[in-house]
């Protein structure tokens, strides 16, 4: 658990590092200010995954494995409602937030790549409560496995994208990265977790 929560770390700030390395210090200032909005959400989002991790622990000591992937479905699709209209208020209203907690012009021309981040938040959160169902039912040797594969293979593109094609271009990487590792954390939970026999 300790090594999946460092890859997980890790990802996170090695976009920071490789705009700065990269695009330089106005970059990497135009692409924090569009996280710090982006991160309005994180609050909600680490306090309703502190709050599965016992129920899904429960849920599975009642009713099993089927039990389990049923409420991580249920809560994935409460998290899909939540976050993607959080996203769909970023892209409306992204470019006005910017002009709103960064005055000068230069960061409201970033609203896109506000919305992408926004929208690889959403991602990402997709995967969440198969990650907490996959700890709940002690599989942390392998979301330690998908956690570091994605930290290397995420950090690779998004490298790639923003030395050849700029800031924008690696905010889809990381969108590419976040859906990568919430697809990979339920597929896992499918063959790990497998459902009722017919």
């Amino acid at each position: 658990l300790l090594s999946g929560q460092l890859a997980m770390q890790a990802q996170g700030y090695a976009a920071h590092w490789i705009t700065l390395v990269i695009g330089g210090a106005a970059v990497t200032g135009l692409y924090a200010a569009c996280l710090s909005i982006v991160a309005l959400c994180n609050p909600f989002l680490y306090g309703y995954f502190n709050l599965l991790t016992p129920k899904f622990v429960r849920v599975l000591r009642d009713g099993g494995q089927v039990a389990l992937r049923r409420q991580a479905a249920v809560s994935t699709l409460f998290l899909a409602l939540v976050i993607g209209g959080f996203a769909v208020l970023i892209a409306f209203f992204g470019e006005w937030l910017l002009g709103l907690m960064f005055a000068a012009e230069d960061y409201r021309h970033a609203s896109g790549v506000l919305t992408v981040l926004a929208f690889a938040t959403f991602a990402g959160a997709l995967g969440g409560p198969a990650n907490v169902a996959l700890t709940a039912a002690e599989q942390g040797r392998s979301i330690a496995a998908i956690s570091g594969s994605v930290c290397i293979a995420g950090t690779g593109l998004v490298f790639l994208l923003m030395a050849g094609w700029g800031l924008e271009a690696a905010a889809y990487g990381i969108l590419v990265t976040e859906a990568a590792s919430s697809l990979a954390y339920w597929v896992l939970l499918h063959v790990q977790l497998p459902g009722e026999r017919r």
